[in-house]
């Protein structure tokens, strides 16, 4: 047999493996589609089309905005057969990858309860941006009871101390500022809330009392100089 005949076996051989291992869903088949910032979504397969698939979306979670999300919010949709994956083993790796990140995430706080650095933050404050310095002084693993301080380099060098939680399942720390360790212009009683918005930020709030009533303020912790 030449070799000119064997390569086109060869190549028949490659074809029909490649198009046996390929994707071929059903209709009414549910599948899973993953999504940037660990989004998802769920959909009906209506039918096939060559290498595409049209869909009919039963679920959409995701907060990102590229072009494949605006066109699963119309819920009736024609997408390539290689971005689905049966429903059942896209779930399996979409909780699998969330555990790595909240395993991530948990260790980024850890290490800021733990190692004594300061980490640096921003409050609004009155339309401007305060800077904020904050440092833990004692954790208590168990519970996730904390103390430290909380400095404000623009209000005369505030400096006073906080007391808070962390929680571990949730990612996240409420505070508030207690007593006085070095007297400013930055009264007691301000209280926050801060969550993991990526592996190395926090973000949430303030509540501070300007005149009579606190008014809720947006504020972040970078957890990386």
């Amino acid at each position: 047999m030449s070799k000119r005949w064997i390569n086109v076996g060869l190549l028949v051989c490659i074809t029909f493996l490649f198009s046996a291992c390929s994707d071929s869903y059903k209709r009414g088949q549910t599948v899973w589609i993953d999504l940037p910032k660990e989004g998802y979504a769920i959909a009906k397969v209506i039918r096939m089309k060559n290498d595409k698939v049209r869909l009919r979306v039963i679920k959409l979670s995701t907060t990102s905005k590229g072009r494949l999300v605006r066109s699963l919010q119309r819920k009736r949709v024609l997408i390539a057969s290689s971005l689905l994956q049966p429903v059942k083993q896209g779930r399996a790796k979409w909780k699998e990858r969330r555990a790595k990140r909240h395993a991530r995430r948990l260790e980024a706080m850890l290490d800021m309860m733990t190692s004594k650095n300061q980490y640096k933050g921003k409050a609004k404050y009155k339309k401007k941006a305060l800077r904020f310095k904050i440092k833990i002084s004692k954790f208590n693993n168990k519970s996730g009871h904390f103390t430290g301080r909380m400095t404000w380099p623009q209000r005369k060098g505030t400096v006073n101390r906080i007391k808070g939680q962390l929680n571990k399942k949730s990612l996240s720390i409420n505070f508030k500022e207690v007593a006085v360790i070095k007297k400013g212009n930055w009264r007691l009683g301000g209280e926050y809330k801060f969550s993991m918005a990526s592996d190395k930020k926090m973000k949430g709030t303030m509540l501070y009392r300007v005149f009579v009533f606190p008014v809720k303020r947006p504020a972040s912790i970078a957890l990386a100089n």
